[in-house]
């Protein structure tokens, strides 16, 4: 599933880059260029992963 997901949206995002839309630098995660894009979405994970992972081991030990 998580395959199909990243295909579709993959192609989504084709379609709207060959149409000429852009997001911009203040939309979101998107940043001025691809390594700060990157940087920004590694601070995610690391930061974001610290509470998340306990939870998700606390829903699987559960089951």
């Amino acid at each position: 599933m998580k395959v199909a997901n990243s295909a579709a949206t993959m192609c989504r995002a084709v379609k709207l880059a060959l149409a000429g839309v852009v997001i911009p630098a203040t939309n979101g995660l998107v940043a001025e260029d691809v390594d700060q894009t990157l940087r920004g979405i590694g601070q995610l994970a690391t930061i974001g992963m610290k509470e998340t992972d306990p939870a998700i081991l606390k829903v699987m030990l559960n089951k």
